[in-house]
C-alpha cells in the first residue's frame, strides 16, 4: 500500500472513530435531557412529588427558627402537605415541563404558563380551621387576654365569649389574608425574573434563555450529522484499501476501538455518579429531603445514561468483532498496485541484427539443345 492511500485510510479510520463515539454521546443527551418524557420519569420515579411539601417546609423551618405555626406544629405540617398533594405537584409540574420543551421545541412562540394556587390554599385554610377547631374546644377561658393580642393558633387558651368555632374561623382568615404565605393567588411565567447582564427580565425577554434556545434546537442535527459522517467514513475506509476485505477489516477494529471507549466510558459514568452522591451526602447545607431527593435523582440519570452506555459498548463491540470474522470468508479482491519502474542501467542495448536474405548460389540448369 502506497503512502497516499495509507494516510487516506487512517485519517478516515479517525473520523469514523471520532463519529461513532460522539454519535453515541449526543444521541444519549438528546433521549436523557432533551426529552420531556425522560425528565418526567426521573421526577416520578426518585419520589420528587412526595417529598417536595417536606423539602419547603424543612426550609421554612430553619429559616424562621420555628416561629411558624405550620412549620412548628407536626400536624400543621401534616395539613399543609395534604393541601399540596403529590398528584396536585405533579400535574402542575409536568404542565410546567411541556411548556417549557414546546417553547424550546419552537411548538410556541413564548414561554407561558400560569399555576391558580387559590385552591390548594383555600383547602390549606380549611385544614387549619378544622385543627384549630378541634384544638380549641378543650381549652379554658383566658383571664387576662383580650382579643387584640391573641394568637389563635399558640395560645393556650380561648378570649372570654369566643368559641371554638370562632377561633377556627379567624384562623381560616389568617392564612387566607396572610400577606408572607403565598401572597398571590396565582405562578405563572410572568412572575419570574432572571438575571440578564446587569439588570433583570422576564422569561421571554433574557437573552441568555433565547440563546439556550437556540443551542437546543442545532443540537437536534448532531446525530442524523454524525452517522452520516460515520458511514461515509466507514466507506471511504472500505473504498480506497487495497481490498474490500481489508478495508471492511479496518472498519471492524475501528468500531471495536470505539466500543471499548465506550465501555471505559461506562465505567467513568459510574464512578462519577457514586462520587456526587457521596459528596451530596456529606453536605451540611439545606435539608435532609432536599439531599435525599437530589441523590436519589442523580442515581436515576447514571442508571439511564450507565444502562445506554453499555448497550452502545456492547453493540459497537460484537458488530465489530462480526465483520472481522466475515473477513476470513470474503474472497480476496486486490486492487493491482502500481509497479515501480525498474532502474534503467548505462548499458546500451544491444541492437537487433538485420538478417540479410541470402543469396541463390545455385547455378541454373544447362539447357541442351
Amino acid at each position: 500500500m502506497n503512502l497516499p492511500r495509507k494516510f487516506g485510510v487512517g485519517l478516515l479510520a479517525t473520523v469514523l472513530s471520532f463519529s461513532v463515539v460522539g454519535l453515541v454521546w449526543s444521541h444519549i443527551t438528546l433521549i436523557t435531557v432533551y426529552n420531556r418524557g425522560t425528565i418526567k420519569g426521573w421526577l416520578r420515579h426518585s419520589g420528587a412529588y412526595d417529598k417536595i411539601a417536606d423539602i419547603v417546609l424543612d426550609s421554612s423551618r430553619k429559616e424562621q427558627g420555628g416561629s411558624s405555626p405550620l412549620t412548628a406544629v407536626p400536624d400543621l405540617q401534616k395539613v399543609a402537605a395534604d393541601s399540596f398533594s403529590p398528584a396536585y405537584l405533579q400535574e402542575n409540574a409536568e404542565y410546567i415541563l411541556n411548556s417549557l420543551y414546546d417553547w424550546l421545541e419552537g411548538k410556541a412562540d413564548k414561554l407561558e404558563f400560569s399555576i391558580d394556587l387559590t385552591t390548594a390554599k383555600a383547602e390549606l385554610a380549611d385544614g387549619v380551621a378544622k385543627y384549630v377547631t378541634e384544638q380549641a374546644a378543650g381549652l379554658p377561658v383566658c383571664t387576662s387576654k383580650s382579643t387584640d393580642s391573641f394568637e389563635v393558633i399558640n395560645s393556650g387558651c380561648l378570649p372570654p365569649g369566643m368559641t371554638a368555632a370562632q377561633a377556627g374561623a379567624l384562623a381560616r382568615e389568617d392564612i387566607l389574608t396572610n400577606p408572607e404565605f403565598l401572597p398571590d393567588s396565582s405562578f405563572s411565567s410572568d412572575s419570574i425574573k432572571l438575571k440578564d447582564g446587569d439588570r433583570e427580565t422576564g422569561l421571554n425577554d433574557n437573552q441568555n434563555l433565547a440563546r439556550v434556545r437556540t443551542v437546543y434546537q442545532k443540537a437536534q442535527t448532531i446525530p442524523p450529522f454524525l452517522t452520516l459522517m460515520a458511514l461515509l467514513s466507514a466507506a471511504g475506509v472500505v473504498f480506497i484499501s487495497l481490498s474490500r476485505r481489508r478495508g471492511l477489516r479496518k472498519v471492524g477494529f475501528v468500531l471495536v476501538t470505539s466500543g471499548v471507549l465506550i465501555g471505559l466510558s461506562y465505567l467513568a459514568a459510574t464512578r462519577g455518579v457514586s462520587l456526587i452522591q457521596q459528596k451530596l451526602s456529606e453536605q451540611t447545607g439545606g435539608t435532609e429531603s432536599a439531599r435525599e431527593l437530589g441523590g436519589s435523582i442523580i442515581g436515576l440519570v447514571g442508571s439511564d445514561i450507565r444502562g445506554l452506555l453499555g448497550l452502545y459498548a456492547l453493540g459497537f463491540l460484537l458488530t465489530g468483532v462480526a465483520l472481522i470474522v466475515a473477513c476470513h470468508f470474503i474472497k480476496q479482491d486486490s486492487k493491482p498496485e502500481p509497479k515501480n519502474e525498474s532502474v534503467k542501467t548505462d548499458t546500451p542495448e544491444k541492437p537487433e541484427e538485420v538478417k540479410e536474405p541470402k543469396e541463390d548460389t545455385k547455378e541454373p540448369p544447362e539447357v541442351q539443345l
